[in-house]
């Protein structure tokens, strides 16, 4: 176990590289049309929210909504001249930046299904909420009031989460964004979760923010077949390298722990091509209940195995696993946001 730091990151980054990332091409914005792109494991272009809504109905209807398509701006306004104004001075393109965001924020739900109005303003890396209540007015996202309110270290409690509307996974679906979003139908979401979704947004935003990962994968992107992924809540993507990232928010007991313990040690184990398909593992756990995962994955500790009896329970055996010093020296626990 190792102290969460910059410098033990970047050593462990260092000592393993492996090419799964490909760069990708930014497009450029004429005078005419709000051309936007958005950056996912995929190299995909696409169009602006505002094409996308013109096509809409076309693309319901039967007709292909082409990548390239795209719809002119109107006559800049008033509120038009003054955002060109701000551009000029700061050097930034407000409208091509709004339409950035808003992908950026439509994209964050899909990966993770759903989202709240402050984690997607984390994600963008501001405190205004507009962004998304923009979207929510506009019928991209739809709001779901909870029975039973979620909670988070950083914000508290959480009473309403929003989710894809159709139109909105249309819009993805067309720029080439294939991702399963069961959560279309309310009755496929998994309420039991949010607290944990929710705090799995904060931690990659975060890490995002300050430049420990550049991009980042959520289980339901990988393939059905790829356990040694599937032992990580998301993986954190950083040039060549893959960080394992791990939520805990409540404690486990028993096989629970062990088997969890064993499968995050092993996932490290785990080798591509002669090198780790891991490089490192972050494992967000809540100060009541640390210590335990702590000790538990330090140099030298012993985690108990498990098998089924004749009768049919769970028992567990005489043989252990011991975590190995190469091991635990690249399984770090930084604290939970707000925490």
């Amino acid at each position: 176990m190792s102290a969460f730091n910059t410098e033990a990151l970047n050593n462990a980054q260092q000592q393993n590289s492996r090419l799964i990332h490909r760069p990708i091409d930014s497009m450029k914005e004429s005078d005419h049309f709000c051309d936007v792109f958005c950056i996912t494991e995929s190299n995909i272009c696409g169009c602006s929210l505002r094409s996308f809504r013109a096509n809409f109905t076309h693309s319901l209807s039967g007709k292909v909504f082409r990548d390239d398509s795209r719809v002119p701006l109107p006559t800049p306004n008033g509120t038009d001249r003054i955002a060109k104004a701000r551009s000029t001075i700061t050097g930034v393109n407000l409208r091509q930046k709004g339409e950035e965001n808003r992908l950026k924020a439509l994209i964050l739900v899909c990966k993770f299904g759903v989202a709240s109005i402050a984690t997607i303003s984390d994600h963008l890396g501001n405190q205004n909420q507009s962004v998304a209540r923009k979207l929510t007015n506009a019928g991209f996202l739809r709001e779901i009031i909870l029975e039973r309110a979620a909670y988070t270290e950083a914000h508290g409690a959480v009473r309403k989460i929003v989710v894809l509307t159709r139109a909105a996974h249309e819009f993805l679906v067309a720029m080439g964004v294939a991702i399963v979003y069961p959560e279309l139908e309310t009755g496929r979401i998994n309420f039991n979760l949010v607290s944990h979704t929710l705090e799995s947004q904060i931690a990659v935003s975060s890490l995002l923010k300050k430049g420990v990962i550049d991009d980042f994968e959520t289980e339901r992107m990988w393939g059905a077949n790829n356990a040694t992924s599937k032992r990580f809540d998301v993986i954190g993507i950083k040039g060549n390298q893959r960080i394992g990232i791990e939520i805990e928010l409540t404690p486990k007991n028993g096989r629970r722990f062990d088997e969890m313990c064993s499968g995050i040690v092993k996932a490290l184990q785990a080798e591509k091509d002669g090198e780790h398909h891991f490089t490192y593992a972050l494992i967000y756990v809540r100060e009541s209940i640390r210590v335990p995962y702590q000790k538990a994955l330090q140099s030298g500790s012993k985690i108990g195995q498990w098998h089924i009896n004749s009768g049919g329970k769970w028992v567990k055996t005489i043989r252990h696993f011991e975590v190995p010093t190469s091991i635990a020296s690249r399984i770090f626990f930084p604290a939970i946001e707000g925490g």
